[in-house]
């Protein structure tokens, strides 16, 4: 490798640290819904009414909610997983934007 090309390999920023981020947030928010409604029906019990909790909230999941009541845990919130979905996509638009 020549000298001109291993400089030029050490000055290019890296943007992966982005994608790994949202990552992170993502699989963050997803234990925390895990955890969160384990209480009700077991940790992979009612899977299909607690789907829809993932992303969005719905009634389904006010209810669910209502029915766990207080918990040392917050309540959950889709909130950390679409912010981790856009910076992962920001980061793979940058990583895009660098090799181009």
């Amino acid at each position: 490798m020549s000298a001109a090309r291993a400089r030029r390999i050490k000055r290019e920023p890296t943007t992966h640290g982005w994608t790994y981020l949202g990552l992170g947030m993502m699989a963050t928010a997803l234990a925390w819904w895990l955890v969160y409604y384990a209480p009700q029906g077991g940790m992979f019990g009612m899977l299909d009414t607690k789907l829809s909790c993932v992303s969005g909230d719905s009634f389904e999941c006010a209810t669910l909610q209502r029915f766990i009541g207080p918990s040392a845990i917050p309540a959950y919130s889709p909130l950390l997983l679409w912010t981790g979905v856009v910076v992962m996509l920001l980061g793979l638009f940058l990583t895009r934007w660098n090799k181009a």
